[in-house]
C-alpha cells in the first residue's frame, strides 16, 4: 500500500493542474464507499452481543469515520481518490495538513459521532430513547436527512465553482 501511495508525483502548478471533474470525484466516493462498507461489514460479522461486541462496532465506526481525513492528511489521498488519479492539495497545490483534511471532512465526522451516539443510547439505554424520542429510527432518519442536505449544497457549489471546489473545499482551502 505505500507503494501506490507514495509514488513520486508531478509537482503541481496553476499552469499544470487539472481540477476533478464530477466522473473522477465519484468514482473515488464509490471506490472508498466500497472499501468503508467492507470494513464495516468484517466488524459487523465479528461482533458479539455483549459489552466486546460494543467495542467492535465503535472501532467500526471509528475506524470507517477517520478513514478520510487520516488518508488525505498522511498521503493527500484516500485510496479511491489514488486509483482514480486525484490528490487533495492546498491553495499552492501542496500536501494538506491534518488540520484541512480533518475540516475538509467534518460532514463525515459528525455523521460518525451522531451515529456512535445514538447507538450508545440504544445500547445502554433503550427504553428512555423510545419515551425521549418515540422512535430511535426517526433520529437516524433525521440524521441522514441533515447530512444528504449538506451534500447536496456541497454538490452545488461543486457544479457552480469553475475550479470544481465544493464547499468543503472552500472551508478547508483545499
Amino acid at each position: 500500500m505505500n507503494d501506490l501511495l507514495d509514488a513520486p508525483q508531478q509537482q503541481l502548478t496553476e499552469e499544470n493542474v487539472r481540477y476533478a471533474g464530477f466522473l473522477p470525484r465519484f468514482g473515488a466516493s464509490i471506490i472508498d464507499g466500497f472499501l468503508i462498507w467492507l470494513v464495516t461489514t468484517i466488524f459487523n460479522l465479528i461482533t458479539i452481543p455483549t459489552a466486546g461486541g460494543m467495542v467492535v462496532i465503535l472501532l467500526g465506526f471509528l475506524a470507517t469515520t477517520l478513514y478520510q481525513p487520516i488518508m488525505e492528511g498522511a498521503f493527500g489521498a484516500t485510496l479511491g481518490k489514488k486509483w482514480t488519479g486525484l490528490r487533495v492539495v492546498n491553495k499552492q497545490f501542496g500536501k494538506i495538513n491534518y488540520v484541512q483534511a480533518f475540516s475538509r471532512n467534518i460532514v463525515h465526522l459528525l455523521l460518525g459521532v451522531a451515529y456512535i451516539g445514538l447507538y450508545l443510547l440504544i445500547y445502554f439505554d433503550p427504553p428512555s430513547i423510545a419515551e425521549r424520542y418515540a422512535n430511535a429510527e426517526n433520529i437516524g432518519s433525521l440524521i441522514i436527512g441533515a447530512v444528504g442536505f449538506i451534500y447536496f449544497i456541497d454538490f452545488l457549489v461543486f457544479l457552480n465553482d469553475p475550479k470544481h471546489r465544493a464547499l468543503h473545499d472552500m472551508i478547508a482551502g483545499t
